[in-house]
């Protein structure tokens, strides 16, 4: 137990433990000044403990951060002795759990002169990790499955040559097998298949790595209906703490034409994520859908494709105890809406390079139990070029933006489209 140097002076004392003996349940909220078991890091927010004999228990992972104020009455010397490292601490002031440590135990005194503590622990490692990295990997496999049906939209419906393979991504489509036309002048049946990945940077970093692949049927010249798997894989890691999901969907699409160059298409999957976490193994449930419509203009020399993109998700994951202690269980939630256009020439340069430029603004809203409500606004910006290459055609692609606020992304897509 680490005092402050007087015991009829003291407001609080410290004990760091190692080790919690068996599994403690999460408590959401508590009184100030409550004296009770247990609760989670992310739970404890301007908590005031106050003199006379109370205590509080706070389940913490390696690099969670305390803040220490102080609170109501009068404190005389309000020195910690050393902790742990032979650091002292005065308040207001803030401790980094450091190596070794699951819990950390606050206990007030009784003296004369005593004044309360207001207690603040922000997780770095802990239960927002997996709510950063589910959100990451559901944006990530939403916007992976939307990428493969706009792409498959515009060789079915819009006569394109249907197949790509790339250095981060590939798209390919049955579009153009031989024989394969219907009444429609379209084949009956397509199936396809894509392939993407990305890179994360900020707070946190990682990478994601999806595959989408569907079927489906005309029901009329400008309209298809399908069914879609994906497969997602997560690698992202805060400072302190590393989260590795896999992610399997099932769902179904559409796309419509209404005129030669304007197309709508979307989907809804649901998905049975698996994290590994702290220490810890849980599986999760996912829901999302989307919606993407696309068109084209023709002004002088230029060509310019607008498009607007609408997705949301929302994410159920369980309660589970983990490394630093019990984590209640936690709802994210995730509406995004991107729009820009591509302006390109009509006609390649002399070299035969065709340049472009993407513009566009992506908006974000997340919310989650465990760590609230987050909005961002943030500019797309995407450059590249595209070329006749052998029997097909090479575009190489360079993205950058934000997919929630601290975590940007960057994305090199080399393609390469090839009629079989």
């Amino acid at each position: 137990m680490l005092k402050y140097p007087f015991s009829h002076l003291c407001a609080a004392a410290v004990v760091v433990s190692s080790v919690v003996a068996g599994p403690l349940a999460p408590t959401a909220a508590y009184a100030s000044g409550t004296t009770f078991a247990a609760q989670t890091c992310s739970a404890t927010s301007n908590y005031t403990l106050a003199h006379g004999g109370h205590n509080i228990t706070i389940l913490v992972s390696e690099g969670d951060v305390f803040t220490l104020v102080k609170g109501a009455g009068a404190f005389q010397e309000p020195i910690l002795t050393p902790l742990p490292g032979g650091v002292s601490i005065a308040i207001p002031a803030s401790y980094t759990v450091p190596t070794g440590i699951s819990s950390v135990r606050f206990l007030s005194g009784s003296g004369a002169g005593d004044g309360s503590i207001n207690i603040t622990c922000a997780t770095t490692g802990g239960a927002d990790l997996p709510t950063t990295a589910g959100s990451i990997g559901a944006n990530s496999q939403t916007t992976a499955t939307r990428t493969g049906i706009s792409n498959n939209t515009q060789n079915r419906l819009g006569g394109g040559s249907g197949n790509s393979a790339t250095r981060n991504s590939v798209f390919m489509s049955t579009q153009n097998l031989p024989g394969a036309q219907s009444q429609f002048g379209q084949p009956d049946w397509n199936a396809w298949i894509s392939v993407e990945g990305r890179s994360y940077s900020g707070d946190f970093e990682g990478w994601t790595g999806d595959v989408v692949a569907g079927i489906d049927t005309l029901i009329s010249n400008d309209l298809i209906v399908g069914a879609l798997l994906a497969y997602g894989r997560v690698d992202i890691q805060s400072p302190t703490q590393r989260a590795q999901i896999t992610s399997v969907a099932l769902g179904a699409y559409f796309a419509k034409r209404f005129q030669s160059d304007l197309f709508l298409d979307g989907f809804i999957s649901l998905a049975r994520p698996d994290y590994q976490t702290q220490g810890t193994t849980f599986t999760s449930s996912r829901t999302s859908a989307s919606l993407t419509l696309t068109g084209s203009y023709t002004g002088g020399a230029w060509n310019v494709t607008p498009f607007g993109k609408f997705g949301a998700y929302r994410e159920q994951q369980p309660a589970y105890v983990g490394t630093g202690g019990a984590v209640a269980a936690n709802d994210i939630t995730n509406i995004s809406l991107a729009l820009g256009a591509k302006v390109e020439p009509l006609a390649p340069l002399a070299s035969g390079l065709l340049p472009y430029i993407s513009l566009g603004v992506d908006y974000g809203a997340n919310t989650s139990t465990i760590s609230g409500t987050s909005t961002f606004i943030s500019p797309r910006i995407g450059v590249g070029f595209g070329m006749d290459l052998s029997r097909g055609y090479l575009s190489v692609d360079l993205d950058a933006g934000k997919v929630q606020e601290g975590v940007r992304d960057l994305g090199l897509r080399a393609t390469y489209e090839f009629s079989f």
